[in-house]
């Protein structure tokens, strides 16, 4: 008899349910992790932290064990998403995101506590659980796999949701103006005011969260759940809020919502054929394994991401304790292990290749080096955005401003001129360009810049004042305009 009661206890689902929400869940949060690492040079910059608990300031990531930690915990996602050392690979992703979140609030957002709570309860979920096949059709139901920590999940949302309604309970949100200010343009702004209005919106938000809160953490519920749910985070997923990955990863979670019988018609129709790794000998599961690690590499080589290398070091030991699990349980099983350290690398290589991951990475280091007085790494930094992008107009004019700080006026120019070319419509190149020539003399060349600049945007008020410079100065060199403070 289970010493949980039954409401936990009694908790089961179908395994095709259970396929489904491990990989979408996992593969979910290794994007969202690798994506991460753009923002890891802003961590430990200038020696600054405050951390969500006490004590914890000292344990917090700098910018190469930010990056590192993302990367691997990204890798241990990928391999739980396809099934492989859950057991030890859930746990690691929960302990390494837990550090990064929990010991820095610079990238506090209330979903990724979410996901740290999450990933906790997941290290509890029999993600391989097996059961017998699907039997033919008008047997009974086939043996569902039983999980307090999956229904322990939903009442996790299911308080978020509750405390989500009740911090909305404010004028400020009922007469829609909050709701105006986070949406104010894209699809859903559109949709919204030509329809319902801001204030009918925001109310209907506040009533949808509390409709869910009261009904998502019991079957008899999700009749009510499933469509409220997807449609509040498919809603949320056409807005121009930034909250990365956050209303994908709730629409992974709500397919533990979608009714079981509808996974066991799925898998009567496309049966689950999970043993086909374990097909091949145990010399071909070697010679995977062999060719896994030569094309690890190549991916790692290919990839623009820093510290790539020490990331995959890192990792190495996650995948010799999945492979050591494949041997001793069944040795043929190292076909998978493979494939799924193939895929964790693929991942990093797609999405750093899809996103702008490595750029915001370097610009940000460079930006963060430029205020804290490094202009060598913060030259080095926007040098590395190059590497990646020649065509990349803020390196450049970035490049520019370091270059003028030093006194190398002719680097500045040449830097300048490409900043031009590149963001024809942006002023603020042009507006340092000009200043420039101005300063030695070629007023009509700035005026022509400032006159560009002035009509891409008119009310550029590094421009206005260069201009008003340059009518006073009646030819003569102008004093150095204000820059951009940006990254």
């Amino acid at each position: 008899m289970s010493p949980l009661p039954p409401f936990w206890a009694e908790f089961a689902v179908s395994p095709a349910k259970l396929r489904a929400v491990r990989v979408a869940f996992f593969t979910l949060v290794a994007i969202d992790c690798v994506l991460a690492v753009g923002h890891a040079p802003r961590y430990g910059a200038g020696g600054f932290n405050v951390a969500h608990l006490p004590g914890l300031d000292g344990l917090a990531p700098g910018r190469v064990a930010m990056g590192v930690a993302s990367l691997v915990t990204a890798y241990a996602c990928v391999l739980a998403a396809l099934g492989v050392a859950t057991r030890v690979v859930v746990p690691v992703a929960a302990a390494l995101y837990g550090w990064i979140y929990f010991s820095s609030q610079l990238d506090s957002y209330q979903h990724h506590y979410l996901i740290a709570l999450l990933l906790v309860l997941a290290c509890a979920v029999p993600w391989t659980a097996t059961a017998p096949p699907p039997p033919a059709r008008g047997t009974p139901p086939p043996p569902r796999i039983a999980s307090w920590a999956l229904r322990l999940v939903l009442v996790q949302l299911a308080l978020v949701y509750a405390w989500a309604a009740i911090s909305k309970l404010d004028g400020h949100w009922l007469d829609g103006s909050a709701l105006a200010e986070q949406i104010k343009t894209g699809r859903a702004h559109d949709l919204i005011t030509a329809t319902i209005g801001m204030k009918a919106a925001a109310i209907g938000v506040v009533l949808v969260e509390l409709a869910l809160a009261a009904t998502l953490w019991h079957r008899r519920g999700w009749w009510v759940a499933l469509p409220l749910g997807v449609g509040l985070h498919a809603g949320i997923a056409i807005t121009d809020l930034e909250i990365g990955l956050f209303a994908y990863l709730m629409l992974a979670l709500y397919l533990l919502v979608v009714p079981d019988s509808l996974y066991d018609a799925l898998a009567r129709r496309w049966p689950w054929r999970g043993r086909t790794f374990a097909a091949p000998p145990t010399a071909v599961g070697l010679g995977a394994v062999a060719l896994a690690i030569v094309v690890g590499v190549a991916l790692t080589a290919r990839a623009d991401l820093p510290d790539a290398w020490l990331a995959l070091v890192l990792a190495a030991p996650l995948s010799a304790v999945a492979l050591v699990g494949a041997w001793r349980a069944r040795p043929r099983a190292l076909v998978r292990v493979a494939v799924a350290h193939v895929a964790a690398l693929g991942l990093w290589l797609v999405v750093d290749a899809a996103s702008a991951t490595s750029i915001d990475y370097y610009r940000f280091w460079g930006g963060s080096s430029a205020r804290l007085g490094d202009p060598v790494t913060a030259a080095r930094a926007y040098q590395a955005v190059l590497d990646i992008d020649a065509s990349n107009g803020n390196a450049h004019y970035q490049l520019a401003k370091l270059a003028q700080r030093r006194g190398d006026l002719v680097d500045a120019e040449a830097h300048l001129r490409r900043a031009v070319a590149l963001e024809p419509a942006r002023a603020r190149a042009r507006v340092l360009l000009a200043t420039l020539l101005a300063g030695r003399g070629e007023a009509a060349a700035a005026r022509t810049l400032v006159e560009e600049a002035l009509a891409l945007e008119p009310g550029h008020r590094a421009a206005l004042s260069l201009q008003a410079q340059l009518r006073r100065a009646g030819g003569a060199p102008a004093p150095t305009a204000p820059a951009e403070d940006d990254e």
